[in-house]
């Protein structure tokens, strides 16, 4: 019965869920209990990981805890690692939030992550509800750096591309910083790297030719540390006379001032000037040498000059030093991140760009990427 004080007050009925025992001794390891409802499985008003259904068999672990079922709506990643173009599902329809505000026309049970909102923290209230989900955000580094760690760096993805149309080809004329503070430009037509894709992803791709192809910031800055998610040439030539010009050496990066002001290798000798050695695909030691043949993957490594560090090409006079193959990414911090904050960078790049496995089998996201909650 409506009284005066619940007019026009929205009104729910909530049902607790029917749980039995549908098979085994009630309580003991190898039971199975089920649910009127789907939901999450608790013990003792815990979670239990991966319990989640209408129906749950018990372990020795949890003989004797008190069995429940919490019945709000549970979201998942069912494709992709999180970021975005990834699909998340509910076991329930209803209003999807990005940050606790409602995403505009997101209601149903599936969302697709857009690139405004990876990062964010997601969740769901449903129509049959008025429990909110759990919450998925994963780790991403515009959000989660600190400003001292963005203030000399940037993070390029390769999607963040402006792009030119010449003779039935894009050519990239900017390449966008997520973290707001430098984009890398080249305004010439004759030093514009390509604007392509890599394992169905977007990627700036340098050719072979034409030479001289690079990107430039709007100044110089002082970067400490750098990765790049790229693959030299085909992933398994060596650098030689036929594959960068008429030197021996390749450049990653550079500038218009002296010869050491730049980060350049010579297989098989050593990496050349700027950095004494390189971290390869997340590896725990750092080598000096043996860089190429290198399929795409990860490369970071420690700079001290401030420049104008250009990305794939020297900018000097050097016209035959240049990057060949494509770049997914490349991300570079104002100073030498500590053990923790390289392993979320390096699981963040390897996973958004469907690189996991290239990851040391004991990384510690090796299996899974990183997740704020």
């Amino acid at each position: 019965m409506i009284t005066p004080d619940l007019e026009g007050a929205a009104i729910f009925l909530r049902v607790d869920p029917h749980i039995w025992v549908s098979d085994g001794d009630p309580g003991y390891a190898g039971s199975s209990y089920q649910s009127s409802v789907f939901g999450q499985w608790q013990a003792d008003g815990v979670d239990i990981p991966g319990a989640v259904g209408l129906r749950w068999e018990m372990t020795p672990a949890y003989e004797g805890a008190a069995i429940s079922l919490d019945y709000r709506p549970i979201i998942r990643i069912v494709q992709g690692a999180g970021y975005a173009g990834s699909r998340l599902r509910s076991n329930l329809s209803g209003q999807w939030f990005a940050d606790g505000v409602a995403i505009s026309g997101a209601i149903g049970r599936e969302l697709i992550i857009s690139a405004a909102l990876e990062g964010a923290a997601i969740s769901q209230d449903a129509d049959i509800t008025i429990m909110q989900s759990n919450t998925i955000q994963m780790w991403v580094p515009e959000r989660q750096l600190t400003a001292p760690q963005k203030d000399n760096g940037g993070l390029w993805l390769g999607e963040d591309r402006t792009t030119v149309e010449r003779n039935g080809a894009d050519y990239v004329t900017a390449w966008r910083d997520k973290f707001g503070v430098r984009d890398y430009t080249q305004p010439t037509a004759a030093n514009q790297p390509r604007a392509g894709t890599f394992r169905g992803m977007p990627a700036v791709i340098w050719d072979k030719s034409p030479e001289y192809q690079y990107l430039q910031p709007p100044a110089a800055f002082a970067p400490m540390w750098w990765l790049v998610l790229a693959e030299f040439a085909t992933g398994v030539e060596i650098i030689s006379g036929t594959s960068t010009g008429s030197a021996i050496y390749t450049q990653i990066l550079g500038n218009g001032q002296a010869a050491l002001a730049r980060v350049s290798f010579q297989q098989p000798d050593a990496v050349q000037s700027g950095t004494s050695a390189i971290r390869l695909n997340a590896a725990e030691a750092e080598v000096s040498s043996g860089i190429f043949p290198m399929p795409m993957g990860s490369m970071s490594f420690g700079v001290s000059a401030s420049a104008s560090w250009c990305i794939g090409r020297g900018f000097d006079a050097n016209n035959n030093r240049q990057w060949v193959g494509p770049i997914l990414g490349a991300i570079a911090l104002g100073v030498v991140p500590d053990l923790a904050t390289r392993q979320l960078i390096e699981a963040y790049m390897h996973w958004r760009h469907g690189l996991e496995e290239r990851l040391p089998a004991n990384h510690p996201y090796r299996n899974a990427p990183p997740r704020v909650q």
